[in-house]
């Protein structure tokens, strides 16, 4: 769900000193931000509404209709 550096910032699991880091470097970074909130907020806009999700699921369950099918025979 996160883009490294586009959407968040990763760490490594586990990692406090690499958590706090990035905390402390966006934390004084107001304009990364805000560019990481807009581009976040635009992912999981387009990624994640419910049209989406719905088309998805669609997708998954015909293709395990098909897969079912093909076993049947």
């Amino acid at each position: 769900a996160v883009i490294g550096e586009v959407t968040g910032l990763l760490v490594p699991p586990g990692n406090a000193d690499a958590l706090g880091r990035a905390l402390r470097s966006t934390l004084g970074q107001m304009v990364l931000r805000e560019g990481m909130g807009l581009a976040g907020r635009s992912r999981a806009r387009s990624r994640y509404s419910w049209d989406r999700i719905a088309t998805d699921a669609e997708v998954v369950y015909a293709s395990a209709a098909t897969r079912e099918s093909a076993f049947a025979c």
